[in-house]
């Protein structure tokens, strides 16, 4: 019963911090990976990030309030659930530094880079690791792609696409922004 009135703080804060972000223009850290904006991605300041977590009494391990570290623009990625609800959310800064939400969970929860209506359309979907490389396999292999946010929670979005498309694309990177590696 704690966990489901966890999840449900964390989606309701999750949301409270999208309402306030903004649609991105351009950012310092798709400028540098040579990525484009989409509308599924928003930014804010940390500023305004930290005093939501903090009014909301979120403490870091410590007990004080918490704040993020992050500094400045910050993109905001969505991760929602099977069912499209927003439950959590990632923070990436210009020097691509990337926080998840404090209270938020990441397993079983996947980023969109386009509107649902781009993945019905398509017969192939990709998955990859994160927001970058989803973006980066898409200008390559023109096909959307799902970000799982982790290699751990792959297995799970691979699961949950297949029971929507019996076809899709495995892809990660090598880290420190190595080439995409398919499966």
């Amino acid at each position: 019963m704690e966990c489901e009135r966890e999840r449900k703080d964390a989606a309701y804060t999750a949301s409270e911090i999208w309402r306030v972000s903004r649609p991105v223009v351009e950012h310092p850290y798709l400028i540098r990976k040579r990525i484009k904006p989409t509308s599924t991605m928003r930014e804010v300041d940390a500023s305004i990030v930290d005093e939501i977590l903090s009014g909301r009494g979120i403490r870091n391990d410590h007990g004080e309030l918490y704040r993020t570290g992050l500094h400045g623009r910050l993109l905001v990625i969505p991760l929602q659930n099977k069912s499209g609800e927003l439950q959590s959310l990632q923070f990436i800064d210009a020097k691509g530094k990337k926080q998840f939400m404090k209270t938020g969970r990441v397993g079983g929860l996947y980023w969109l880079s386009h509107p649902v209506e781009a993945y019905q359309a398509s017969t192939v979907i990709g998955i990859a690791e994160g927001m970058a490389t989803a973006l980066s396999v898409e200008l390559v292999k023109g096909f959307p792609c799902v970000a799982a946010m982790s290699s751990g929670n792959l297995g799970n979005v691979a699961r949950l696409c297949a029971r929507r498309r019996p076809r899709g694309h495995r892809n990660a990177d090598k880290g420190r922004g190595s080439a995409p590696q398919g499966g």
